[in-house]
């Protein structure tokens, strides 16, 4: 991992998107927060992510469907995380071939730290 190393994070909830950015760069990751799911096709390709973090629960769209799209739009080999506090939503995301890993809320930080590294690499 570089310090440059980028990470998404799309997930709806300021306070939660908040910490999210705050630990994520305090370990080194350049974080582009998305607090809105319609602004994650935005990202442009030459980013480059290294990594997505997505919320499961967003406002007017699933985060399944959020990963099926960005998948389908120019990253379709980026590494995925799912995130939720209900786990049906990460059974359902664990179910799916879209994401690498599950985190739940609320965090376990060393764990979403060792997922983030380990995708990033």
């Amino acid at each position: 991992m570089t310090a440059t190393t980028s990470v998404v994070v799309v997930e709806d909830e300021p306070s939660v998107l908040e910490m999210l950015r705050e630990v994520l760069q305090s370990h080194g990751f350049s974080v582009i927060a998305v607090p809105y799911p319609e602004l994650a096709h935005t990202i442009e390709l030459d980013v480059h992510p290294a990594v997505f973090l997505l919320d499961m629960m967003l406002p007017g769209i699933s985060g399944i469907e959020l990963a099926a799209q960005l998948r389908k739009s120019g990253f379709p080999h980026t590494p995925m995380i799912a995130m939720s506090a209900s786990p049906l939503l990460l059974e359902v995301a664990n179910g799916s071939s879209l994401f690498e890993a599950t985190l739940a809320k609320p965090f376990d930080l060393s764990k979403l730290i060792d997922y983030v590294t380990r995708y990033a690499a």
